[in-house]
């Protein structure tokens, strides 16, 4: 349980992040991360903000695309169809951000983080936190084969026979 320097402890940040997020307050979220930033000072904390600020940002950029076609309820029968379609899509993207910001706010409260899909590779964007892919490791060059150890010459052969 670590406190931060205004003597808040620090998951609080998370808990309070995600429940912003669910209720869409990017605005008191922004705030948030200032405070963090500025005052706590804590890679951490900050990290759990702006994972709340993705899931936020996340379900209005959806909702936001798909109000772009609006001129679809002006067809007739096409509109009813659509607007059922939106509502179903809508339903499914809360009940997502829901349980993103219930999973965010539990794994806070044990002082772990959030890890939420894609938010989380943007926090480590954020931060500069490159994740190195290992690469397979190569298989191991043969050894190469060991040149035959010189053999001492022989001394020519003398010439035994008489001539």
């Amino acid at each position: 349980m670590k406190k931060g320097n205004l003597g808040i402890r620090l998951a609080v940040y998370g808990v309070l992040a995600f429940v912003l997020a669910y209720f869409g307050s990017s605005t008191l979220l922004f705030l948030m991360l200032g405070i963090t930033l500025l005052v706590e000072k804590n890679e951490w904390a900050t990290r759990q903000i702006i994972q709340a600020l993705v899931l936020c940002y996340a379900s209005s950029l959806v909702r936001s695309v798909l109000n772009i076609f609006d001129f679809m309820y002006k067809i007739p029968y096409v509109g009813t169809v659509w607007s059922i379609l939106l509502d179903v899509i809508f339903v499914l993207i809360e009940i997502a951000v829901l349980v993103f910001a219930v999973l965010g706010i539990i794994k806070n409260l044990k002082d772990q983080d959030a890890a939420i899909p894609v938010a989380s590779s943007v926090a480590d964007w954020v931060y500069g936190v490159a994740k190195e892919k290992t690469a397979p490791a190569a298989a191991p060059a043969p050894a190469a084969q060991a040149a035959p150890a010189p053999q001492a010459q022989a001394a020519p052969a003398q010439d035994t026979t008489q001539q």
